[in-house]
């Protein structure tokens, strides 16, 4: 009787509700309990633990809830980070399109060199924006395991001056 009255005590009780929402074993929060001056033993904490059930239950839900609510927040501003940096990803496409090009001069005077360079490091940037996001919100799974990326670059060479045209 001595032992259920000194956990019913403000102080302790809540003490006591903090440590098994924390995960102690009886033991271990008898043990702390009892360092505080009162001999407890792990037969009292079971005891309390059972006649506070449902009072246990509300705050293991609270608390749940709580990790719930800061993780879909943490997910929310991720998504709208990726979503920044993907507006601004197309606002440089549909200001310069995805086609570098590049204009080089020779000496003669007469023969100019454009090359025009497909940019695919954008591209690849703004699909893997699209994948996390994706993958933020569950539509598909996590990689497990990191990927290889092969990158294929297209490059269109045009010379002027020469009449000469160049694929590769």
């Amino acid at each position: 009787m001595r032992n259920q009255n000194t956990l019913e005590r403000a102080g302790t009780k809540a003490t006591v509700i903090a440590l098994i929402l924390e995960g102690k074993t009886d033991t271990d929060i008898a043990t702390a309990v009892s360092s505080r001056g009162h001999v407890l033993s792990r037969q009292a904490v079971t005891s309390f633990r059972k006649r506070h059930a449902g009072e246990l239950a509300s705050a293991v839900q609270a608390v749940e809830q709580a990790i719930v609510n800061v993780a879909i927040k943490d997910k929310e501003e991720r998504i709208r980070k990726l979503a920044r940096i993907y507006e601004r990803c197309e606002e440089f496409v549909e200001q310069n399109g995805v086609m570098v090009t590049e204009v080089e001069y020779r000496n003669d005077g007469e023969t100019t060199i454009e090359t025009r360079r497909f940019q695919t490091g954008l591209v690849r940037e703004m699909r893997g924006i699209l994948k996390d996001v994706a993958e933020e919100l569950g539509q598909i799974p996590r990689a497990d395991t990191a990927a290889v990326a092969v990158a294929v670059q297209v490059i269109v060479r045009e010379v002027h001056g020469s009449g000469q045209r160049e694929l590769g």
